[in-house]
C-alpha cells in the first residue's frame, strides 16, 4: 500500500509535466493532489474514503522517511573501531517497524489530528507583514508579532483551502482489540482444552449489572486464597494483553457476583466457604451458565424489605457516628422524608433518561489550548502494590455494579490472612492502572471499570433523584492516581475553594480586579491567541451574543460576597441580622444592592454591551451589527457551530469579532508595519476589505459565494416533486425561467405550483441590512413577471454574513425549509453547515490576503 501511493504521487507529478495534464470538465488543470486521488481510487482504495489532504500528508511523511534511511550512517567509528552496533540495529528494527504501515492506519488517517496550529499557520518569511526583532522593543509590541504570526498559510499548501481542517479535542487512535467468538477457559488436568463463548461473559455481566446487593465477605483460608488468585488471573490477562483480554475485566466483575452470592439472608462464614468453593470449581470448568443459573434462583428469593414500624432515628444515628460515618449520619437526618429506592417505572425510567443524555465529545469552548506540561509515564512507575493496599484501606461506600463494597475489597486487598494472594492482586491492580495511565485502550475492553450501578432515590412528589454508584476498584484506581498527579491537577484547574475564599476572606473588589483578574484574563487571551490590544468584552457575553459565557474572578467575587450578605439578612437568628446590620458601611453597600447572583451577571454583562456599543468603535462594531440585524433565534445554532471547528480556525472567530487580526491597518495601527494600505488596490486594508471589499478580491469573493450556495443546492436537489435550478456548474441556469436580465442564485420549482427565488447574500457583517435591501429593489420586477406564471413565487433573502451571520431577513428561508418538508433537526443541520462554510471560506480568504488566487474548488464539508 506504501508502494502504491509513491507510485501514484510520482505519476501524478508526471501527468501534470506533460504536454496534456488532466483537466477538470471546465478546462482548468487538476492539481497534483487530485490527479493523486484518481489514481488511487483506480488502484482499488476507493473504499477506504481517504481524502486527497490525507494521502499528500502520508506520502510526504513516507518520502521523508525512505529519505531519512537512505542516509543514515551504517555504524558510528571511534579508534578504528565499529561502536553502538546493538543500537545500530535496534534503529534499523525501528525504521522497517515505521516504514510498513497498516491498512488499519490508512483507514484513520482522516481522524487523526496530526497538524498543529502553528505548523498549520506557519511563518512565510516573504510576507511583509512582520518586523526584524530588534525592532520589536517591548512586551506589548511582542505579543503583536506572535499575533501576526499566528495567521499565516504554510508554504507547502498555499492552494488548498481545505488545509488545517482537522478534529480538534480528539485523542490519538488506540489499538482496536480482536474480539473471538470463543475464547480458550484454560485446560483440565488430561490437558483438555475448556472454552467459553465470549457472549456469554458478556450477557452474564449484562445480567448481574441488574442483581440486588447480596455479597458474602470472601471467607479466610485456602479457599479464599484460591478465589483472590482466580480474580488476579483475570486482570492479569487484560494486563498482558491475552487473548481472553476482551472479556477479562467482565469476566473478573461476574466471578465477583456470582461466586460471593449469599445463599441465604441466615447463612454462616462455613455454609458461605463452601459455596465458594463449589462455585469456583464450576468457574474454573466454565460453567458460567450454570454459576448464573444458581445466583438468579438466590436473587428470586431476595424478598423486598418491608418495615411494619418506623425506624428508630436515634439509634441509626448513633450507630452511624460510632463508626466514624459522619456524613451519612448528617444525611440520614436531612434525608429522613425520604420514601427510599423507587421501582423502574416508565414515568422513573423516563425521569432518568432526562437527566442523564447520551454522552457527546467535548466542545471546543470548553478545551484549553496552548502548551502544557505533560505528565512523563515514569511518575505512575511509583503506583505499586502497597499504594494500592493503603488506598483499598481508606475507601468507604456502597458497591457498583459487582456488589461487592467497600469493605469487602478492603479484605481482599488488605487482609493478611491471604498472604501472596492478596499481594498479587494488590501488584495486579497496580500494573492495570499504570496502564491505564501510559496508553491508549481500547474503550470496550475497560466498560465494567467505568459503568455505574444507578439508584433512583424518591425525592418526594414523584420527583427522583439519580446516585450513581461506581465499582470500588475504580475508586480505588482514582485515588492512586490523584495522588501521583495532584499537583499537576492544581496547577491547571487552579483550587476549586476559590469560591469559599471569595466568600469569608477579608477581600476587597478592587484587590481582586487588580491581582486576579489580570492573571486570569492573560491565560484567557492565551488560550484565545487575543492580542494585548483586543478587547475581551466580546468574550464576556453570553453565547446567544456571540460570545462565549465567561466571566473575571472579580464577578465571582461579588456574587460571593451578595449570597454572604443576604444569608445575614435573611437569617432567622437576631443576633446574625445584628451582624449584617453592623457590617452596612460603605464597603458591603455595593453587594447589598443585589437581590440574587443573576443580577451581578446581568449587571456585569450590560456594561460589556455598553462598552461595545457606545464606546469602541472599531471593536465593537461587529457586535453593533448583529444585535440590530441579525436574526435572533439562530444565534445559539451559531454557537454550537462555531464550538465544533479546528482550534485556529475556533481563534480566528474570536479575532474577527473583536477586529483584533493582523489586518495592516491593525499593524499600522500598533506600530509594527508602516504601511496600512492593499498590496492590490492601495486602499486602506481593513478587516472589512479583506474579507468583502477589495476589487481585486472577486473571484475569492464568488468562490465563499459558490462553496455556500453548492452546498444548499444539493440540499434542495433532493426534496421531491420539485425541480432545482442554481447559478452553479452541474446544474440547470436560471435563466431558463427568468431570461438573460435577472439570474438569481437559485430557483425551486415545488409540485404546487410554487416558486421559489432564493438570492444569496455573503458580505461584511455591518452591510446585513444593506444587502437585504438591494437585492429586494433588484428583483422586484422579476417575482411580478414570474407571479404571472406560477401559483405564487416566492423571493427568498437570503443574506449571510462572512462570519455565517444570518440576517433578520432570513426568516423566510426557515419558512421555506419547513414548506417543502424539511424537519426541524433537518433545518438545523442545513443552517449550520451553511455557517461552517462561510467560516472556513473567510478564514481561508483572510490566510490568503496579499497573496496570488489559486482558484481552488469549492469548499465541501
Amino acid at each position: 500500500m506504501n508502494t502504491d501511493l509513491l507510485e501514484c504521487k510520482k505519476k501524478a507529478m508526471e501527468f501534470l509535466k506533460s504536454e496534456n495534464p488532466p483537466c477538470h470538465v471546465n478546462g482548468r488543470k487538476k492539481g497534483y493532489i487530485r490527479v493523486m486521488n484518481d489514481l488511487w481510487d483506480k488502484k482499488g482504495y476507493e473504499h477506504l474514503g481517504l481524502k486527497s489532504q490525507n494521502l499528500r500528508d502520508q506520502a510526504a511523511r513516507l518520502e521523508k522517511i525512505n529519505a531519512t534511511a537512505e542516509t543514515r550512517p551504517i555504524g558510528k567509528v571511534s579508534g578504528g573501531a565499529v561502536i553502538d552496533d546493538e543500537r545500530e540495529q535496534t534503529l534499523d528494527e525501528n525504521q522497517r517497524r515505521h516504514n510498513t504501515i497498516s491498512q488499519h492506519e490508512f483507514s484513520n488517517f482522516e481522524n487523526q489530528n496530526t497538524i498543529s496550529q502553528n505548523a498549520n499557520l506557519e511563518v512565510n518569511s516573504n510576507l511583509d507583514l512582520h518586523t526584524d526583532n530588534d525592532i520589536v522593543q517591548n512586551s506589548h509590541e511582542r505579543q503583536e508579532t506572535e499575533a501576526v504570526e499566528s495567521f499565516e498559510v504554510a508554504n507547502d499548501c498555499p492552494g488548498e483551502p481545505h488545509a488545517g481542517i482537522h478534529e480538534a479535542g480528539r485523542l490519538p487512535d488506540y489499538v482496536a482489540v480482536d474480539i473471538p467468538s470463543i475464547t480458550i477457559w484454560g485446560r483440565r488436568e488430561d490437558g483438555s482444552i475448556i472454552t467459553v463463548n465470549s457472549s456469554t461473559i458478556v450477557n452474564a455481566y449484562d445480567e448481574i449489572t441488574r442483581w440486588r446487593k447480596n455479597a458474602f465477605l470472601v471467607p479466610y483460608g485456602k479457599v479464599g486464597r484460591d478465589f483472590i488468585d482466580q480474580l488476579t488471573q483475570h486482570i492479569n490477562d487484560w494486563n498482558n494483553a491475552s487473548q481472553t483480554q476482551h472479556i477479562a475485566l467482565k469476566a473478573a466483575i461476574v466471578l465477583l457476583a456470582t461466586a460471593l452470592q449469599k445463599p441465604s439472608v441466615k447463612s454462616k462464614a462455613k455454609d458461605h466457604e463452601e459455596c465458594l468453593e463449589k462455585r469456583l470449581a464450576l468457574w474454573k470448568e466454565g460453567a458460567v451458565e450454570s454459576l448464573l443459573c444458581e445466583g438468579r434462583s438466590i436473587q428470586k428469593r431476595l424478598a423486598k424489605a418491608k418495615r411494619t414500624e418506623p425506624p428508630n432515628k436515634a439509634k441509626i444515628f448513633a450507630k452511624l457516628v460510632m463508626e466514624g460515618q459522619i456524613n451519612s449520619a448528617l444525611r440520614y437526618l436531612s434525608e429522613a422524608d425520604c420514601d427510599g429506592v423507587l421501582p423502574l417505572t416508565d414515568d422513573v425510567m423516563r425521569q432518568l433518561q432526562e437527566k442523564h443524555p447520551e454522552a457527546q465529545e467535548a466542545k471546543l469552548g470548553s478545551l484549553l489550548f496552548g502548551p502544557f506540561e505533560e505528565v512523563h509515564d515514569s511518575l505512575y512507575q511509583q503506583i505499586n502494590g502497597e499504594m494500592i493496599r493503603e488506598t483499598a484501606l481508606r475507601t468507604k461506600g456502597s458497591g457498583g455494579p459487582s456488589g461487592v463494597d467497600a469493605n469487602g475489597f478492603k479484605r481482599i486487598f488488605a487482609c493478611k490472612s491471604f498472604k501472596k494472594s492478596g499481594v498479587n492482586l494488590c501488584e495486579a491492580v497496580a500494573t492495570m492502572t499504570r496502564r491505564l495511565c501510559t496508553k491508549y485502550i481500547d474503550p470496550r475492553t475497560i466498560e465494567p471499570i467505568l459503568a455505574n450501578r444507578l439508584i433512583p432515590l424518591d425525592k418526594g412528589e414523584g420527583a427522583v433523584c439519580p446516585i450513581g454508584v461506581g465499582e470500588v476498584i475504580r475508586r480505588i484506581v482514582g485515588k492512586c492516581v490523584m495522588k501521583v498527579i495532584k499537583p499537576d491537577v492544581i496547577d491547571a484547574s487552579g483550587s476549586l475553594q476559590l469560591a469559599w475564599h471569595f466568600t469569608v476572606a477579608t477581600l476587597s473588589k478592587t484587590w481582586v480586579t487588580e491581582n486576579i483578574d489580570s492573571i486570569a484574563n492573560k491565560y484567557i487571551r492565551r488560550w484565545l491567541e487575543v492580542p494585548i490590544s483586543g478587547t475581551l468584552s466580546t468574550v464576556f457575553l453570553t453565547n446567544n451574543k456571540f460570545g462565549l459565557s465567561i466571566y473575571p474572578p472579580s464577578v465571582k467575587f461579588i456574587q460571593c460576597q451578595t449570597v454572604l450578605r443576604k444569608a445575614l439578612k435573611s437569617s432567622p437568628n437576631e443576633s446574625t441580622n445584628d451582624l449584617w446590620k453592623a457590617t452596612s458601611n460603605h464597603t458591603n453597600i455595593q453587594y447589598d444592592a443585589y437581590n440574587s447572583t443573576k443580577e451581578v451577571l446581568k449587571d456585569f454583562r450590560s456594561g460589556h454591551e455598553n462598552k461595545l456599543l457606545n464606546h469602541l468603535t472599531s471593536q465593537g462594531s461587529f457586535f453593533c451589527s448583529v444585535t440590530k440585524f441579525a436574526l435572533p433565534q439562530l444565534s445559539k445554532v451559531w454557537s454550537v457551530a462555531q464550538s465544533k471547528l479546528p482550534k485556529n480556525i475556533y481563534n480566528f472567530t474570536i479575532r474577527y469579532i473583536n477586529n483584533s487580526l493582523p489586518t495592516r491597518k491593525n499593524l499600522h495601527r500598533w506600530a509594527i508595519s508602516s504601511n496600512s494600505d492593499c498590496s492590490f488596490c492601495l486602499s486602506p486594508e481593513t478587516l472589512l476589505h479583506i474579507v468583502a471589499g477589495c476589487q481585486f478580491y472577486l473571484d475569492r469573493f464568488t468562490w465563499k459565494h459558490n462553496s455556500v450556495l453548492n452546498f444548499l443546492a444539493h440540499q434542495l436537489q433532493t426534496v421531491d416533486g420539485s425541480t432545482l435550478y442554481a447559478d452553479l456548474n452541474g446544474f440547470k441556469s436560471p435563466s431558463i425561467l427568468t431570461g438573460d436580465t435577472y439570474r438569481p442564485d437559485l430557483l425551486l420549482s415545488c409540485s404546487n405550483g410554487s416558486l421559489y427565488v432564493v438570492e444569496l447574500t455573503t458580505g461584511y457583517e455591518t452591510n446585513l441590512k444593506n444587502n437585504v435591501k438591494r437585492k429586494k429593489d433588484k428583483y422586484r420586477e422579476l417575482l411580478r413577471q414570474l407571479g404571472k406564471n406560477f401559483n405564487q413565487a416566492k423571493f427568498i433573502n437570503l443574506s449571510i454574513s462572512s462570519l455565517g451571520i444570518f440576517a433578520e431577513e432570513c426568516y423566510t428561508f426557515l419558512d421555506m425549509l419547513d414548506s417543502i418538508g424539511l424537519d426541524k433537526n433537518h433545518q438545523m443541520y442545513c443552517v449550520r453547515k451553511m455557517m461552517t462554510i462561510a467560516i472556513r471560506t473567510t478564514y481561508y480568504i483572510f490566510c490568503c490576503r496579499n497573496k496570488e488566487w489559486e482558484n481552488p474548488d469549492l469548499l465541501t464539508i
